[in-house]
C-alpha cells in the first residue's frame, strides 16, 4: 500500500507538459490531432527507422499529416492511445529523473556538486551570481559542460576567485546502479594568488521515495603547487527534496579543514525546473561557490547566490 501511494500522487489532466516529459526513444509519447499516444514499444519495429523519434515529447500532428502510412500502421496508432488531451489521468512520479533535469544536476546542484553526468551528446551552460553580504567580494561564477554519458568535461570560470580551469567527472556505477558514485577532478590557474590549483572529489548519491529525496556525501583534496599551504581536506553532505518534477528544496553542509583553512560552509535553497532551465536561488555562508572554496576554504561572510542553467541537446 505504501509503494502504491508512494508512485501515484493526485488526479491530473492529460496535458502537453506530461507529454513533455516523456520525450526520449525509451519513453516515447506524443500528441496526434488531441490525442495521446505511446510510441515506445512501436519505435523498434517502425518500418520508416528512427525518424519516429522526432515525435517524442511534442505534438507530431503535422508530422504524422506528412507521411504516408499503411493500413497496418493506421490500425497499431489506436492500440497505442492513452487519452485526449485535457482527460485526467493519474499523475505518475516517474522512476528517474528527467533527462534535462538530469544534465543540468550534472553540471551544478547548490554548494556541492552532483554525482549524476549528463545524458551522452548534452551540454550544459551555467551562470550564477553570488550577492555578498558583508566585506566578502561578491562574483560570478560561468560554467559550461559537455557529456559523453558516464563522463563529463567541465569548464569553469570562477571571477570572484580570479580562477579558471577545466576539470573531468567520471560516473563509475552508471545508472542502472540505485547508487551513484563519481570521481571528479580538476585543475587551474588563479589570477589573483597567481598560483595554480589541483583539487580532487569523490561524490556518493541515493535516492529514495521515488527519487523525490536524495542524500549525497562528498570528500576532497586540494592543493596548490609551489605554495606552503598543504593539502587541504573537506567533506560535506547534502540533501534534495523534490515533491514533484519542477522543483525541489536542498540544503547542505560541508567542512574544509587543513594547515591554512577550518571552516565549515553550509547553502539552502530552492531550485525551479522547467524543460531545458534550472532556475536556484539560495542562502550560504560562503559567497563563492565552487570545488576550490569547498576544499580551500574561500572567502569568509554570508550570501545570497542566483543561478541559471541552460541544457543543449545535441543528439
Amino acid at each position: 500500500m505504501l509503494s502504491l501511494l508512494s508512485s501515484i500522487a493526485l488526479s491530473a489532466q492529460l496535458d502537453h507538459a506530461e507529454v513533455a516529459l516523456h520525450d526520449s526513444p525509451q519513453d516515447c509519447w506524443t500528441v496526434i490531432d488531441g490525442q495521446v499516444y505511446d510510441l515506445t514499444e512501436w519505435i523498434p519495429g517502425h518500418p520508416g527507422g528512427d525518424a519516429i523519434e522526432r515525435a517524442c515529447g511534442k505534438d507530431a500532428s503535422h508530422l504524422f499529416a506528412e507521411q504516408e502510412h499503411s493500413e497496418a500502421a493506421d490500425a497499431i496508432l489506436p492500440t497505442l492511445r492513452i487519452g485526449a488531451l485535457g482527460d485526467p489521468v493519474p499523475r505518475v512520479m516517474h522512476p528517474a529523473p528527467h533527462p534535462h533535469s538530469q544534465r543540468l544536476a550534472g553540471a551544478r546542484v547548490g554548494l556541492l556538486p552532483s554525482a549524476a553526468t549528463g545524458p551522452k551528446g548534452s551540454v550544459a551552460l551555467r551562470v550564477g551570481h553570488s550577492l555578498a553580504l558583508g566585506d566578502a567580494p561578491s562574483g560570478i561564477d560561468i560554467g559550461v559542460g559537455y557529456s559523453f554519458g558516464r563522463v563529463d568535461l567541465l569548464l569553469t570560470d570562477h571571477r570572484a576567485l580570479g580562477l579558471g580551469g577545466l576539470a573531468v567527472k567520471v560516473d563509475l556505477l552508471g545508472d542502472r546502479s540505485p547508487i551513484h558514485f563519481a570521481v571528479q577532478a580538476g585543475g587551474g590557474y588563479a589570477t589573483v594568488p597567481e598560483l595554480p590549483a589541483l583539487y580532487a572529489l569523490g561524490i556518493m548519491s541515493r535516492s529514495f521515495l521515488d527519487q523525490r529525496l536524495t542524500a549525497s556525501i562528498v570528500h576532497g583534496l586540494a592543493a596548490s603547487p609551489g605554495s606552503d599551504q598543504g593539502v587541504t581536506k573537506s567533506s560535506g553532505a547534502g540533501l534534495e527534496f523534490r515533491p514533484i518534477p519542477i522543483h525541489s528544496v536542498f540544503t547542505e553542509v560541508n567542512f574544509a579543514y587543513g594547515v591554512v583553512t577550518s571552516n565549515l560552509q553550509f547553502s539552502a535553497g530552492a531550485r525551479i525546473f522547467t524543460r531545458n532551465h534550472a532556475f536556484s536561488v539560495f542562502y550560504a555562508n560562503t559567497p563563492t561557490q565552487s570545488p576550490w572554496a569547498l576544499t580551500v576554504g574561500g572567502p569568509s561572510g554570508h550570501a545570497v547566490g542566483l543561478a541559471m542553467e541552460r541544457a543543449l541537446h545535441l543528439r
